[in-house]
């Protein structure tokens, strides 16, 4: 197989049927499979991971850029809109996983090993021999006019016949009207830009190597939940996390990652004052100790901080009334599961946030309502309007 055969899409190239031999396969990652390997293109100007990779087989288009992910779902059947993007990712990530996929830096797919699946040299020029023979003009019958279904007059026999785009004429797509033309707009190679944010990169590097979310949170010890909520950027992971990521994904330059200054003083004295409140409460428990969740359960509403104050004084006022509101209940004999609730990451909700950021009446502790009085049980019992027999006879012995 010559090298040049490698770098373009041709007709040579055909369909492996050990393909559909693989075990413990969906037909979606089977279809996804045969789309990649057909449209596959060896490039070795593509990375992954900073390496290059010449045994991989790109999937492209016709003009050398890789397939988007919503080209590669259409081409699998996939419906249109997010649930048909939800399932191609899932099927790339099995396929990653069990490494017959790999995806590029700039979110390429590739399959592996590809270059070792194509055509012979010999299997290929046979190929060309049978084509070449296919198209070449039948011999016409003895007194056949050659210019009623021969070859057109001063065309060659051995050479085809030359498109109109090939001999340099104006055609609609190289026109002046062509909209693209006019604004100088040309193709760019590797269109799909690199990860923008944290979470993005930390989930390409991911499936770069083939790793899962559970194996990541097995190396790194940190919970699988946490790590796709950061690779969703719905949450920040700390310092600490960031640095062991960098080393379980093979990833240094990912702990110099800048981060949004979180004090871990303000994590310690927020979380000392829920302590000290939930203890006055009634709770026995010990104080929590610093780690990712406890930041991130912190710092999660510093957005809706009012101006001028500080995000420890208004953990410390939302606090102070969440712990006077469950008191208030307790005395009314309806304590519910306040206590149970009173954590951080309930109070942190947005709409709790404000809703206690706004209550100023919680501010006053209220005064403890005296018990009522208790009545003897002679004075509880029901009035008796009628007069003792004894006294009704008193009465009728004076009126005799």
């Amino acid at each position: 197989m010559t090298e040049a055969q490698l770098d373009r899409v041709s007709a040579w190239r055909k369909a492996h049927r050990k393909l559909l031999d693989l075990p413990g396969l969906t037909l979606l990652e089977l279809a996804l499979l045969l789309v990649v390997e057909r449209r596959g293109v060896r490039d070795v100007a593509r990375t992954v991971a900073g390496g290059a990779r010449p045994d991989i087989g790109w999937s492209v288009r016709p003009d050398g850029r890789p397939d988007t992910r919503r080209e590669l779902a259409a081409l699998c059947r996939l419906p249109p809109g997010a649930a048909g993007l939800a399932d191609l990712n899932a099927a790339i990530e099995g396929l990653v996983e069990l490494g017959h996929l790999v995806v590029a830096d700039d979110w390429s797919i590739g399959m592996t090993g590809w270059a070792e699946q194509q055509e012979s040299p010999d299997a290929h020029r046979k190929r060309e021999d049978r084509e070449r023979a296919r198209r070449a003009p039948k011999a016409l019958p003895p007194g056949r006019d050659p210019d009623d279904g021969g070859t057109p007059p001063g065309q060659s026999t051995e050479c085809p016949p030359q498109r109109t785009e090939d001999r340099g004429q104006k055609t609609d797509l190289n026109s002046g009207d062509d909209p693209r033309a006019q604004a100088g707009a040309t193709p760019v190679k590797n269109a799909p830009p690199e990860p923008r944010t944290l979470g993005g990169r930390i989930g390409l590097t991911r499936v770069q190597f083939g790793l899962s979310v559970a194996k990541i949170a097995e190396r790194s010890g940190i919970d699988a939940a946490t790590i796709r909520r950061i690779e969703a950027d719905e949450a920040l992971p700390t310092r600490g996390e960031l640095e062991v990521l960098a080393r379980v994904l093979g990833d240094p330059d990912l702990a110099t990652v800048d981060l949004p200054a979180r004090d871990e003083g303000v994590v310690r004295d927020v979380a000392g004052q829920l302590h000290d409140a939930r203890a006055a409460l009634g709770t026995d428990e010990p104080r929590r100790l610093v780690d990712g969740g406890l930041v991130r359960e912190v710092f999660a509403p510093v957005e809706l901080v009012p101006t001028g104050t500080t995000l420890a004084e208004a953990w410390a006022v939302v606090i102070r009334r969440a712990a006077e509101q469950a008191r208030r209940n307790a005395e009314d004999g309806r304590p519910g599961r306040d206590l149970e609730f009173f954590t951080l990451a309930w109070l942190g909700k947005p709409d709790r946030w404000r809703r206690f950021l706004a209550n100023s009446a919680l501010d006053q502790r209220r005064q403890q309502r005296a018990a009522p009085a208790r009545a003897s049980p002679r004075m509880t019992g029901p009035k008796n309007t009628e007069l003792p027999p004894m006294v009704r006879r008193d009465e009728d012995d004076e009126e005799t």
